[in-house]
């Protein structure tokens, strides 16, 4: 696992895992350890995490290279805005929507329209 993400890693967090072995199988586990040897290929930063698992039918082998999914974090009842949306300014005041351009804005002044456009542009 690279640096930027084993910070977000902990003890008895989920893991999914496939193997190229069992196309279409998925196994689950939980994260054992996180161990701090970093080993550094092609200028990142690595750590290994281990994985424990049952494998009471012995389909996993310790040879196999599985691929992994780790949940850092999971929430519900979230809502979900795409990143652009986050950084997305009006770049006219037509841009706003239709009732925000009736809000009364305390200190807006006569033209409170052009002071939001403004406000939403200042970030």
């Amino acid at each position: 696992m690279n640096e930027a993400d084993v910070g977000r890693i902990t003890p008895g967090a989920p893991v999914t895992f496939t193997c190229d072995t069992f196309p279409g199988r998925e196994f689950k586990g939980t994260v054992g350890k996180i161990r701090l040897n970093a080993t550094m290929t092609q200028n990142v930063v690595m750590y290994t995490v281990e994985v424990n698992t049952e494998n009471p039918d012995s389909f996993c082998c310790r040879t196999s290279q599985p691929t992994f999914a780790l949940s850092a974090r999971e929430e519900t009842k979230a809502l979900l805005v795409p990143n652009a949306a986050l950084r997305w300014t009006p770049s006219s005041a037509a841009q706003l929507a239709p009732d925000a351009r009736s809000w009364k804005l305390p200190g807006a002044g006569a033209n409170q329209l052009d002071w939001l456009f403004e406000f939403a542009q200042a970030g």
